[in-house]
C-alpha cells in the first residue's frame, strides 16, 4: 500500500514524533511505500521513508496548521491511506498522542479565549477528526484519552482503536539486573548512593520544578547522598535559579538530550516523573522494561502500569508537594527498590508493551 503520514513538525526527542517515524519505518520494512509530509524536520532524515517538506505559511501556529491541512490535501491523491499525528481534515487514521485541545483550553483559560482565532482554528481541526459525523478511525493509547474526547465530541465507540505501547523489548533478568546496574553506575561515574533519573524535553510539563523541590525537601543527611540526573533538551534558566535558591547545585545534574538512554536507565535507582499532564508517557513503560522503579503522577496515561506492576508509587491528583516529598523519602529509605525492580521486570516479561506498530499496521491495511 502507498501510505502518507502527516505531522506538523518533527524533532528527534518528541514522543509523538518518534511514534510517527517508527510506525512509518515499520510499514516500509513490511513492504509498503511510506511517505512523511511535514513543515519542519530536525535531525537525520529517514532512509526507508520518503520525506516531503511543505512550506510554513502563516504568522501563528494555528494559521500554519490550517494552511498545512489545506496545502497537503491535493498531494494525497493516489495514496491508499492517510495517517495523521496532528489533527487535520480528511484523515483515515489519527494517532491520538495529544490531549484534547477543547478540554485543556477551557480548563486553562477564561471564556474570552474561546473567541480567539487560535481557539477556533485548532477546535475546527479537532472537530474534523473527532466530530460525530467524521469518518476518521482513532488510535488511542489509554481508555482515559478515549473518554476525554468522547465527553467533548460524543465520538462513537467503534471509531476508537485501543493500541498497546510500542517499545523495544528488553531481556534483562531479575537475577542479574542488580549486577548490571552496579556496572553501569561505575561506567557513568554515578558516585552518590542514590541516583534518580528524570527524562523529558518539555521541562515545564514534565514537572522538573516539582522534582527539584522534592529533592530540596529531603533531610540534609539524605540529600547529601542523592543526585537527580535530568535527560532532555529545554530552557534551564528558571530551574537553575530555583536550584540556586534551594542550594542544590551539587544535587541536580542536567545531562542534555541523549539518543540512547539505556545505560542511564540501568544505572539509576528509580525514575521520577511528576508530570503536570501526560497523554501516555512512554518513558514510564521504558523504565519498567529496564527494571527501574517509578514515582509518577496519576494524570499520566501510563501510570496505571506502575500500579499494576507494583513497581513504584502513584502521586494522586490534586497534586501535593508534601505527598511527593513523602513518596520520595519513602523510596529512598524503605528498602523496596530491589523488590520494585524485580516486579517491574516480571510485569514487562508478561505484558504486551511492545506491539503498537504491528497492531496499527494491521488496522491500516484491513
Amino acid at each position: 500500500m502507498k501510505l502518507a503520514f502527516l505531522i506538523f513538525r518533527y524533532y528527534p526527542y518528541g514522543g509523538l514524533q518518534r511514534d510517527c517515524l517508527r510506525l512509518a519505518n515499520y510499514c516500509a520494512e513490511q513492504g509498503h511505500e511510506a511517505h512523511i509530509f511535514t513543515m519542519q524536520w530536525q535531525g537525520e532524515q529517514p532512509k526507508l521513508v520518503k520525506l516531503h517538506l511543505l512550506p510554513r505559511k502563516g504568522f501563528s501556529n494555528h494559521q500554519r496548521a490550517l494552511n498545512f491541512s489545506n496545502t497537503v490535501q491535493p498531494l494525497l491523491l493516489g495514496f491508499d491511506k492517510v495517517i495523521g499525528f496532528d489533527r487535520m481534515q480528511v484523515l483515515d487514521f489519527y494517532f491520538a498522542g495529544d490531549l484534547c485541545f477543547a478540554k485543556t483550553s477551557r480548563e486553562k483559560h477564561s471564556f474570552w479565549f474561546q473567541l480567539t482565532a487560535r481557539y477556533r482554528g485548532f477546535c475546527k481541526l479537532e472537530q474534523q477528526v473527532f466530530g460525530k459525523t467524521a469518518k476518521t478511525k482513532i488510535f488511542v493509547l489509554t481508555d482515559q484519552v478515549k473518554k476525554t474526547y468522547q465527553d467533548y465530541y460524543q465520538t462513537p465507540n467503534e471509531r476508537f482503536i485501543l493500541i498497546p505501547p510500542g517499545i523495544k523489548k528488553q531481556d534483562y533478568k531479575s537475577t542479574t539486573i542488580l549486577d548490571i546496574k552496579r556496572a553501569c553506575k561505575q561506567q557513568l561515574q554515578f558516585k552518590r548512593e542514590f541516583n534518580i533519573l528524570q527524562v523529558g524535553s518539555d521541562f515545564k510539563r514534565k514537572g522538573i520544578d516539582r522534582s527539584i523541590r522534592a529533592i530540596g525537601a529531603l533531610p540534609e543527611e539524605l540529600k547529601q547522598k542523592t543526585q537527580l540526573h535530568i535527560i532532555g533538551k529545554g530552557d534551564m534558566t528558571v530551574y537553575r535559579t530555583l536550584i540556586k535558591q534551594l542550594q542544590l547545585t551539587n544535587n541536580i545534574n542536567f545531562l542534555g538530550a541523549k539518543d540512547n538512554i539505556t545505560d542511564y536507565m540501568l544505572a539509576a535507582d528509580f525514575l521520577l516523573h511528576p508530570a503536570y499532564f501526560e497523554t501516555a508517557g512512554m518513558v514510564i513503560i521504558e523504565a519498567l522494561t529496564y527494571g527501574l522503579p517509578v514515582i509518577v503522577t496519576d494524570n499520566c496515561g501510563y501510570a496505571f502500569h506502575v500500579e499494576k506492576a507494583d513497581a513504584g508509587t502513584i502521586i494522586s491528583t490534586p497534586f501535593s508537594e508534601v505527598q511527593l516529598s513523602k513518596a520520595l523519602l519513602a523510596m529512598l529509605t524503605q528498602n523496596k527498590l530491589d523488590q520494585y525492580a524485580k516486579n517491574a521486570l516480571n510485569y514487562a516479561a508478561n505484558t504486551d508493551l511492545y506491539s503498537m506498530d504491528e497492531r496499527c499496521l494491521a488496522e491500516i491495511t484491513r
